[in-house]
């Protein structure tokens, strides 16, 4: 089943690239698109066949710096930050895959890691990403009705206008 590898290793190196260009070519949330890319070509990494040529306590410093920056933002700015959150809860996750699954970190270093917990911190991230998936979809439908879109920025407070302007 390498070629199953093969496929998602491409596809999430294609996903890396596309955060990488709009990284590059687009203002808005840069951290963001930044978080976006490290994920996707982290887990190009993972899936390649060749091997990860970066690694796993880089990967991990990498993750844990984005999930503070996320987890800062999220305090910083309270209940106004759509989707620190998230973010958060990706970088959690990818070091979740990184220690319980290998490359040279602590979970990975040939011991057999309590199989029913991480059975279930796997299914708690993926009914966390199956939510996302569903909340963002209906974000991207409403917008163009003028709903929410599916951002990470916090919220514009309204304008303050001086005293005896309009």
């Amino acid at each position: 089943m390498q070629w199953v590898n093969v496929i998602l290793a491409v596809c999430c190196l294609g996903l890396g690239a596309l955060h990488l260009t709009r990284l590059a070519l687009m203002r808005g949330d840069r951290v963001g698109e930044a978080s976006h890319a490290a994920m996707g070509l982290g887990m190009a990494a993972m899936y390649s066949p060749l091997g990860d040529p970066v690694p796993g306590p880089v990967w991990i410093v990498v993750f844990a710096g984005t999930g503070l920056w996320f987890a800062a933002l999220a305090v910083r700015a309270g209940i106004g930050t759509r989707d620190a959150g998230y973010h958060v809860a990706c970088a959690v996750a990818m070091l979740f895959v990184l220690t319980a699954g290998g490359h040279g970190t602590p979970g990975g270093h040939g011991g057999h890691p309590d199989v029913a917990l991480l059975s279930v911190a796997a299914l708690l991230f993926a009914g966390f990403f199956a939510w996302h998936a569903l909340r963002c979809g209906d974000r991207l439908v409403a917008a163009p009705r003028g709903g929410a879109s599916c951002e990470c920025a916090p919220e514009a407070p309204p304008p303050v206008h001086a005293a005896g302007t309009v």
